[in-house]
């Protein structure tokens, strides 16, 4: 009978744990595990874990937490606790089911990741201005029709995506952010571009392909001395308007001058050489180096 129960000391007998309770003992176990590793190591790991909100335990952690990825889940909101990852450095939730921002995610004041991608924002929180330390923000693949002007207040920001949306422009307020060296904004329906962008003496990529796009300001050709790549794909914009505004002559001379420099170093460009930022269409321009 001793698959039934076991003997006591007392030389009764006592039933064993049900298949079920050992299960849940297992589980409970394994919660205190990851817990426990949690707090030891400050990362969340949540990728893939098919979860409809961030775990209790997660946020009674917050604050050794510098790490959290909850990519590819099923997450619809987040909550104020949120503001209790006091030392977050890198916040993934990219591919959930998200719609809005908390107002608390503003007091991330430690953050420099960023990656909110692949959900169903409408807006960015105006308190996202207040993430000074932000270095990178990936918002691509969402709902946006317009970014919040605090945006310019990023100054640490080097990196902004936020392609595959629907802008129809971009803030004046983002040629404040003096770090930015990559914008990413290509299928939107941006019409025009914000002539403070000419202040960005650091940006060297402005991904604009597939908007509606008429022509490119002079300012940015003039001042915007680090531009390598703008990539104008699937616009109204062509070679003949490029051609009659001021400074863009300059540009493409500079292009050819880091081009020939390249050459010079033995840099291998492949088969093509310098690709001189044409379609040679009316409808589609590449200006790349």
């Amino acid at each position: 009978m001793g698959c039934c129960g076991s003997k006591s000391d007392a030389g009764g007998y006592h039933p064993t744990p049900s298949a079920a309770q050992a299960q849940t003992n297992n589980l409970s176990r394994n919660k205190q595990q990851r817990y426990d590793s949690w707090s030891r190591t400050g990362i969340v790991s949540l990728r893939d874990a098919h979860v409809k909100e961030l775990p209790k335990a997660a946020f009674e952690v917050g604050a050794t937490v510098r790490i959290l990825d909850a990519t590819n889940n099923l997450i619809t909101f987040l909550p104020p606790a949120l503001s209790s990852f006091s030392k977050i450095q890198r916040l993934v939730l990219a591919n959930n089911h998200l719609s809005a921002l908390p107002v608390e995610l503003g007091r991330l004041w430690t953050l420099k990741f960023l990656n909110i991608e692949g959900n169903r924002l409408t807006a960015l929180p105006e308190e996202i201005g207040q993430l000074t330390k932000l270095e990178k923000l990936s918002a691509g693949r969402n709902q946006l029709s317009v970014l919040p002007h605090t945006i310019g207040e990023l100054s640490a920001l080097t990196l902004l995506d936020v392609s595959h949306n629907l802008l129809k422009g971009l803030p004046p307020s983002l040629g404040q952010c003096a770090s930015l060296d990559t914008i990413d904004a290509q299928h939107n329906a941006i019409q025009e571009l914000p002539l403070e962008l000419a202040s960005l003496t650091r940006l060297k990529e402005l991904n604009l392909d597939s908007n509606n796009i008429n022509t490119v300001p002079s300012e940015i050709f003039l001042h915007c001395s680090s531009l390598q790549t703008l990539l104008l794909h699937s616009n109204p914009v062509n070679e003949e308007i490029l051609l009659a505004v001021n400074g863009y002559s300059n540009f493409r001379s500079r292009l050819r001058a880091k081009h020939d420099k390249r050459i010079d170093g033995g840099v291998l460009l492949g088969a093509r050489g310098l690709d001189d930022g044409l379609d040679h269409d009316t409808t589609r321009t590449r200006i790349v180096v």
